[in-house]
């Protein structure tokens, strides 16, 4: 289980990335172009909240862990040794 939480906390950071990555490419392929300001603004702001979703994503699995850890701790057991 710990493995599984570790992984989901790296596509956590990875996804924070990316989609904040994603919203500086297209402002700069609108500026770059000399397009309207309003181009690309709907899709702008869905990726905007998938960026925000991803950062709660990030504080939810952080927030798992820390609990996860403390439960195990409660049950003197380490959290990884957590399953079958």
């Amino acid at each position: 289980m710990g493995a599984q939480l570790i992984g989901a906390e790296r596509a956590g950071n990875q996804a924070v990335l990316n989609t904040a990555a994603l919203s500086m490419s297209l402002i700069e392929a609108v500026m770059s172009s000399n397009l309207p300001h309003v181009t690309c603004q709907f899709a702008l702001a869905d990726v905007s909240e998938a960026h925000a979703l991803a950062v709660k994503m990030r504080f939810h699995l952080g927030r798992a862990h820390s609990l996860m850890a403390t439960d195990a701790a409660g049950l003197a057991v380490s959290w990884s040794a957590w399953g079958d």
